[in-house]
């Protein structure tokens, strides 16, 4: 069984905001897990050198989930243009199928 796993990548300005999202991937049943943690974000916005606390979170899936869970984050996302990227993964057979099994 081979599917394209990706892990998907996104910022939140808060815990409550990012477990909200996570629920509504899980309960979508387009993610099959997320990992969740605090740290610090700096960035340009506006022309200015900003920091800021964050909430990141990695959702694992499958990729042809992709393009609903943009749609998902984008649409449930407090930021005015959310961070929102995905890498390929590469897991041992027996992750690779709880993944597939746990999203379609």
């Amino acid at each position: 069984m081979s599917q394209a796993i990706i892990a998907v990548y996104s910022t939140f300005p808060d815990m409550e905001t990012a477990n909200q999202i996570v629920q509504l991937l899980l309960s979508k049943r387009v993610i099959a897990c997320a990992n969740i943690t605090r740290g610090n974000s700096m960035y340009v916005w506006k022309d200015n050198i900003e920091s800021s606390n964050e909430v990141f979170v990695i959702f694992k899936t499958i990729k042809k989930h992709w393009d609903t869970i943009i749609e998902l984050v984008h649409d449930n996302h407090p930021y005015e243009i959310p961070s929102i990227s995905f890498t390929p993964i590469y897991c041992q057979s027996d992750y690779e199928m709880w993944i597939v099994e746990n999203v379609t």
